[in-house]
């Protein structure tokens, strides 16, 4: 094969093509010059993946080399440049573990707990401070569910999520708390319009990601989207 020629045509007036050979130095600056984004879409592109590139070095900070002080520098520095960043709750709930035992970790959480209130990541937060339910407490909890299930099958919707939302308060971290949740979703589309269903489902993937309801709402959300 050929090597390459380091050199740029130019056209005359009479239109001969004159070959110019390049210096080093005017090499590297065309070869910077193709990785410049130019046009709209090619910015929109090259921000995502300056965004995605802050995102994932903070995490490298954080959970790959304990560097907290880093690692909290690089997620402000991602929040300064991308204020609408998708990565936002998470990056500040990784900012409140990486700032624990200063003052800014009440900082990090509250600024978490007033944003994203109904977050994964809140509720993380929220559930390392809870006392383990009772046996007796896990049991009203599934009897809790069960009348609430029964009362959304009997179309008594009002009723339905009135209990469910006791679930979820009065018993955080049972064992049925994902389906305490989904009932929830499932009630909001009777009750709301199909935008808040969809945005529902949302939350409770967003939430409970490692739920084995994930896939049915999941499935849910599609059939939702396509109506």
């Amino acid at each position: 094969m050929a090597a390459a020629r380091n050199t740029n045509s130019t056209q005359s007036g009479s239109g001969n093509v004159t070959e110019v050979k390049l210096s080093p130095l005017q090499q590297e600056v065309e070869t910077l010059k193709k990785t410049i984004p130019f046009g709209p879409d090619a910015l929109i592109e090259s921000k995502k993946k300056q965004e995605y590139a802050y995102y994932e070095l903070g995490k490298i900070y954080r959970l790959g080399l304990g560097e907290n002080d880093k690692a909290i520098a690089t997620f402000e520095k991602l929040l300064a440049l991308f204020p609408a960043t998708q990565y936002e709750a998470e990056t500040l709930y990784l900012s409140y573990l990486a700032s624990e035992g200063t003052p800014r970790q009440n900082e990090f959480k509250n600024r978490l707990f007033q944003k994203f209130p109904e977050s994964y990541y809140v509720r993380l937060i929220n559930r390392s401070s809870l006392t383990p339910l009772t046996a007796g407490a896990e049991a009203a909890a599934q009897n809790l569910y069960a009348q609430a299930y029964e009362a959304y099958q009997k179309g008594e919707y009002t009723n339905a999520l009135t209990q469910t939302e006791q679930g979820l308060k009065q018993y955080a971290g049972n064992a049925l708390e994902d389906k305490f949740a989904l009932l929830k979703t499932m009630l909001v589309a009777k009750t709301e319009n199909a935008e808040a269903y969809r945005k529902a489902l949302t939350v409770f993937i967003d939430n409970y990601p490692s739920s084995n309801l994930v896939n049915m709402a999941k499935e849910m959300l599609t059939a939702a989207k396509g109506k």
